[in-house]
């Protein structure tokens, strides 16, 4: 199996082991002590696949000699867990696999996974595609899909505007010579190109980003259906707040023309001074009308991961907030973004306060983005549940506005601090 990259190869792993347990198995409240290490934890390891549990699943593209460390590291710290390392390629010989394998630590070849056949991943729950009822407090989740959907690129034609914006002859033939089809690689190798890594928040750059995103916005905006329906949503109460990863100011414009009330958060002291609803753009903000200070924006690869691996950013805490105290509505997302992903787990681990909650969230999801059989897309279907989340299928993305508006013909009348 190819892969294009690292984290192509780390989603489609455990997209596949995920599926391959059961509901029980990736339970977490039995062992909620804290593991900094490995990619998975699975408590009671998954039958399917032969893992013992307590288990800690590590991905691997390229096995090397390295691994030892990650073995002893484990066998220091969580003595009492099996470590699996399952990989993709490997560098080393199979002797030296054999000599690190033991009792507690195994070596899993991925092809052994991806070769066996979708229909065993069948889940053992009916496909229902009824959604729930959401009655209290929603939050709403906004992709690039909405704001295509206005005329504005999505992620990947952003990245293409970029390109074709460098004035240097050498620096746009190596722009353009990029081929990762992963756009967060793609983005770090372009703004590699562009300005250096410490220099990456400027004016300058953000400019760039700024002609990108709307030189061309006049001769391609459009009346958008599924913007209408989330103002109209907004202005009858149905949508109490909004949490949105991308950078424009689509909503807001609308609203401002409806005289609707809003505070933009775009920064972590800004969470506790807001009036009317709260819309959060936590990849950052850049308006329509340019300003002379724009905060720090997520752009590439390290500044994802920097988002990624600090737990207490402010808009991972207040997203987390959300998903633990409200209903959220997600529009617009392909769900592959690995940080929404690990959120949406977090949220969805009533052990970790020992909480439960009568939260339920929704994602519209496109049928052909997700599957080309009936068991693929019930495969897709269980592994966002396993998220919390139930889908709401569509084939064309003109259904959407009127797929929202009955979800949410249910007035809200529940409010969160």
């Amino acid at each position: 199996m190819d892969m294009d990259s690292a984290y192509e190869y780390y989603k489609k792993a455990t997209t596949i082991v995920e599926a391959y347990c059961t509901n029980a198995e990736l339970a977490k409240g039995k062992y909620p002590r804290k593991i900094d290490i490995g990619d998975m934890v699975l408590p009671y390891g998954c039958g399917k696949l032969e893992i013992k549990g307590p288990a800690i699943i590590e991905f691997k593209v390229h096995l090397s000699s390295f691994i030892g460390r990650l073995i002893d590291r484990k066998n220091k710290y969580f003595p009492e867990y099996n470590l699996y390392i399952i990989y993709l390629h490997s560098q080393i010989p199979k002797e030296y696999i054999t000599k690190l394998s033991s009792d507690s630590t195994h070596f899993i070849d991925a092809q052994e996974i991806f070769s066996r056949s979708i229909p065993e991943l069948i889940s053992e729950a009916p496909f229902n595609d009824a959604p729930p009822i959401l009655d209290g407090f929603r939050t709403l989740f906004i992709g690039a899909g909405v704001s295509k959907s206005a005329g504005l690129p999505n992620w990947q034609e952003l990245l293409t505007n970029i390109t074709q914006n460098i004035t240097d002859g050498a620096k746009r033939s190596l722009a353009e010579g990029i081929e990762d089809r992963n756009e967060i690689i793609r983005a770090q190798k372009l703004f590699t190109i562009i300005a250096p890594e410490n220099n990456r928040n400027t004016q300058n750059v953000h400019k760039v980003i700024w002609k990108a995103l709307w030189e061309n916005y006049t001769n391609k905006s459009k009346k958008s259906p599924l913007v209408d329906s989330i103002v109209n949503a907004i202005s009858q109460n149905e949508i109490n707040a909004i949490v949105t990863y991308n950078y424009d100011d689509v909503i807001e414009c609308e609203l401002n023309k409806r005289e609707i009330d809003y505070s933009q958060i775009i920064e972590g002291e800004e969470v506790m001074n807001r009036t009317g609803i709260p819309i959060l753009h936590v990849h950052g903000y850049i308006p329509r009308k340019i300003g002379n200070v724009l905060p720090h924006l997520i752009l590439d690869e390290s500044s994802y991961h920097r988002m990624y691996n600090d737990s207490y950013m402010w808009a991972n805490v207040e997203q987390l907030h959300y998903m633990r105290n409200s209903h959220c509505i997600f529009v617009g997302f392909s769900m592959q973004d690995p940080n929404l992903r690990r959120l949406l787990e977090l949220a969805n681990n009533k052990a970790i306060d020992g909480i439960l909650r009568d939260t339920k969230h929704c994602v519209f999801l496109q049928r052909k983005e997700h599957g080309k059989t009936g068991d693929e897309i019930e495969l897709t279907r269980k592994v966002m549940s396993r998220l919390g989340l139930h889908v709401i299928w569509y084939d064309e993305h003109c259904e959407i506005p009127s797929l929202l508006s009955k979800l949410l013909s249910a007035k809200a009348n529940g409010l969160i601090d």
